[in-house]
């Protein structure tokens, strides 16, 4: 379902998915709960939930973006959930145009705890999170665009799956071509 004003200064998008997966591979929950891996056959499992994105530009050169997404995952044999499916996800951002060639964007983004699993230490779950970016980009040709982006500018510790910490502050430059 979607919604846009004729200027296209407000848009508003809801969306429903209902997917069915067949043959994933993944680790055997019960061989880990003994501390041994083994990769298993899920015969299926069944996503479903909903997003709402919304889009306000107030005037041509600034643009408020959102979007929030609610997932609900099911291994269709056993009832679990999928591992690292988090149930919600959200963010907000702030786009500003510059110039004709040059805009930036900020974001903070905000993922809700997930199932997991880590052997070592029996962890089930991985906390959420919140972190904010700010990207810088450039678009001297039509095909052609570089960025410099500030990623977890809060320099945030979090985890997106089990032992393994995702990156502190971080910058990059970055060259895109589309063709």
């Amino acid at each position: 379902l979607d919604y846009h004003t004729a200027d296209e200064g407000f848009t508003a998008t809801i969306e429903y998915f209902h997917n069915r997966f067949r043959n994933l591979i993944d680790l055997d929950p019960d061989l880990l709960n003994q501390g041994i891996i083994r990769l298993a056959n899920i015969d299926e499992a069944v996503t479903h939930g909903w997003n709402i994105s919304l889009s306000l530009t107030p005037i041509p050169a600034v643009s408020f973006q959102s979007s929030l997404t609610h997932l609900t995952t099911r291994v269709t044999e056993t009832g679990a959930q999928l591992r690292n499916r988090p149930k919600w996800r959200g963010w907000l951002g702030v786009t500003m145009r510059l110039s004709s060639t040059v805009n930036v964007k900020s974001q903070v983004t905000w993922v809700s705890s997930s199932f997991d699993f880590q052997v070592p230490t029996q962890t089930t779950r991985v906390g959420g999170f919140a972190k904010a970016d700010i990207t810088l980009n450039y678009h001297p040709f039509t095909a052609w665009s570089c960025y410099a982006a500030l990623e977890n500018i809060t320099n945030s510790s979090y985890e997106q799956f089990a032992g393994f910490p995702s990156p502190p502050f971080t910058f990059r430059l970055g060259l895109e071509y589309r063709a």
